[in-house]
């Protein structure tokens, strides 16, 4: 069965230095979208990681990187 959770999450720079530490609510069986910049500030004009934390199942991350151009690209998601 689904169920909602909170998922920590870490922002990392491109040194490994944390950002920022934070949490996402999930909704079971919903979707959620945002850009880095929007919700994390700290992020803008940045380069790094963000490490989702979590033991649950049935939950997966897309991600994109945008130039503004217009053209745009996924990310590989790297796993422990």
């Amino acid at each position: 069965s689904f169920s909602n959770v909170t998922m920590p999450i870490t922002i990392y720079d491109e040194n490994g230095a944390v950002l920022k530490a934070d949490s996402i609510a999930l909704t079971a069986g919903r979707k959620l979208a945002f850009a880095l910049s929007e919700r994390w500030a700290e992020t803008n004009g940045k380069r790094g990681s963000i490490h989702f934390h979590g033991s649950f199942d049935y939950w997966s991350v897309l991600g994109f990187r945008f130039h503004p151009s217009g053209a745009f690209t996924t990310i590989n998601v790297m796993e422990p």
